[in-house]
Order: structure tokens, then sequence, then C-alpha cells
């Protein structure tokens, strides 16, 4: 990071770097040298100092086989709610050329690599329930208006009804004209669509009782919108699940260990068991981490 420091002062592009370049760098390589991938530390910090002295850092990663920062890209849509900043990049993923969705400067997924991350929110979960003897037939997903995590959910023929709690409406609408693979589900009659605030409606229907769910999937962003995290919804979530149920969870990265740390402990409060599983993910540069709860 010193190193890159330097060049970009020796070349006078200190200035053209986008601000926190040098902290964003960091985060990137610990990550991989924390996890035993010194090469791939290397190759995330070549990448980060190419893209910052092209003055986008992070929207250019060509590490682990995403975008190509070689290739031009190209901004297609812009807009903002009152929640948040999305974007919608047509660029290079790997060989092919794809579409990125972006949501306030983070890339969500790429239509070229968007399976690797909604298939492993998705098929582990389902396969744990289903080896209980008791096939998963209801699922609810916080986040995930795009559809994707819903269409791998809705393809196992037992779930008969899913809920989705997305409060950004034009996620959904850019997610249907733009990715229709992925946001099939949002035409199959089984699937219930609320943009709405899915915190509030947990802790609802966890009033309410009576609601019962297989299948739950935490499909936010960082923290959610409109909402944060605390003990007693994590508790209001597993009174929403079946004996046999599972809720499953992206819990973030080692660039963020604080945060990674604090949400399995939140998991490990409210349920008997939890296991946390790594996954390899094209789109973003290090691994992510998901806590699987029952």
């Amino acid at each position: 990071v010193a190193l890159a420091g330097g060049l970009l002062s020796a070349e006078g592009a200190i200035e053209a770097a986008p601000e926190h370049w040098e902290e964003d760098l960091r985060r990137q390589t610990v990550a991989f040298l924390r996890g035993g991938l010194p090469g791939k530390a290397v190759e995330a910090a070549l990448s980060g100092l190419a893209d910052a002295i092209g003055g986008g850092l992070g929207r250019g990663m060509s590490t682990l086989g995403g975008t190509n920062s070689g290739v031009k890209q190209e901004m297609v849509k812009q807009w903002k709610t009152q929640y948040q900043v999305g974007e919608l990049w047509r660029t290079q993923c790997a060989e092919e050329r794809c579409y990125e969705l972006f949501l306030d400067d983070v890339r969500q997924f790429s239509d070229r690599f968007e399976r690797y991350y909604h298939e492993v929110m998705s098929y582990p979960a389902l396969n744990i329930i289903a080896a209980s003897g008791s096939p998963p037939k209801r699922a609810l997903m916080l986040g995930g208006g795009d559809g994707g995590i819903a269409t791998r959910i809705l393809a196992v023929g037992s779930v008969d009804h899913m809920t989705v709690l997305d409060i950004d409406a034009e996620v959904t609408r850019v997610a249907k004209k733009w990715f229709p693979q992925v946001s099939a589900s949002t035409s199959d009659p089984r699937l219930e669509l609320l943009h709405t605030n899915a915190i509030e409606w947990v802790n609802e229907r966890a009033a309410e009782g009576g609601h019962r769910f297989d299948l739950i999937v935490i499909d936010f962003t960082d923290v959610p919108l409109g909402g944060g995290w605390s003990g007693d919804f994590f508790a209001n979530l597993r009174s929403l699940l079946t004996p046999s149920g599972v809720l499953v969870q992206n819990v973030g990265s080692m660039l963020y260990p604080d945060g990674l740390k604090d949400l399995l402990q939140h998991h490990a409060k409210a349920f008997k068991s939890t296991f946390a599983l790594t996954t390899f993910i094209p789109d973003y540069a290090v691994d992510y981490v998901l806590a699987l709860s029952s």
C-alpha cells in the first residue's frame, strides 16, 4: 500500500484517486493475507493500484476473474430513491461482456457470475432442511428484491409459497428489465413480493404468532435499510422458523471482521446451532462468509 502511494505521487495521479482508496486497498490485501492467500493479495494490490490511477478503485476490479479493468465500461443507467443510489454498468466479466448491478457504489452481482451467490444462498440450507425428512414448503426472504435467490428457491418443487420483503421497488423494476433470468421468480404465482420494511414486518409477525417458515434468507446489502440489527430481531426470526427450519444470511467478509463477528454472535445467541460457510464468488474481491442457523 505504501509503494502504491509512492507510485501515485510520483506519477502525479494522487489527486485523481478516489477518496479513501488507500484504506480500501489495505482492507482487500489484508483480507487475502489473513486467509493465507498471498498470491491473491498481490493480485488485488496491483489491480487496486491500476484502478486508483484510473480514478475508479473498486469499479474496475480485475481480481479473481471479476471485472476486467482493461475493458471500456459504460454506465447504462443510474437512479436514486429515498433509500439508495443504484447503477447499472456494462463491462466485461472474465471472457464475456456482462451487466453489473451496483447499490450505493457496492457491486451486487453480474449476470455472468450471479449464480455463484444466489445458489450458495439457497441450496445448502434447502438440502439441510430436506435431510431432516420434511421437504421445505414455505420460505421468507428479507431483501433480494432482484429475485435471484427466490428464483433458485422456487425451482424446488416442494416449495409452495415464498414471501420476499424488499424496501426498494426500483431494484425489482431494474432487475426485471435488465436481468430477466435472475428475476424470473417475480412472475411466479407462488411468490408474494412486498416492498416494505423487512425489520418491522418480521417484528410484527413474530408478535402476532402463528407464522412459520421452513427457510428464512437475509439478503440485505449490509446493515439493513430503514433498520438495524438487534438481539430481539434475531430472536423474532427464530420464532418464525419451523422446528427443522434454517436461517441463512450473508454476514460479510474479512474486509470487515468486526461486523462479521457481531452478526455471528447474534446468530449464536438466538439459535441452538450456527455454522459459518465460506464461499468464493467471482463478483467480489474476497471470499464471503454465510451463517446457517437452526
